[in-house]
Formats: C-alpha cells, structure tokens, sequence
C-alpha cells in the first residue's frame, strides 16, 4: 500500500516503514509525526481512496 501525503506545502509518495527527511518542520529529529493524507492507494494504483487513510 502506498500514500500520497501533504509534507510542508509537498507532496510525497510513501510506504508503511518508510522514513522521510524533509524540511522547514519544527519538529525534533527523530520524532513520529502525522501528515495530512491525499490519496491511499495499493501500488499497481488500483483501490484507491482519496482523503483520509483506511482505518
């Protein structure tokens, strides 16, 4: 499964496990964060949802 995810005015495509660096957050090194979801989706792009992850 993978997301498409709002990250500090971007967008980035990621998997579970996945770790990110970005930019301009003021959030500490090293710590989980949650971003705003856009698109849930299984990788070959069919079972989509867009907006918020399936829970």
């Amino acid at each position: 499964m993978i997301a498409v995810a709002k990250i500090g005015g971007h967008q980035a495509i990621v998997k579970v496990g996945d770790t990110l660096e970005v930019d301009k957050l003021s959030v500490e090194a090293g710590k989980k964060i949650k971003f705003d979801t856009l698109l849930v989706s299984e990788e070959d792009g069919k079972n989509f949802q867009i907006g918020n992850a399936i829970t």
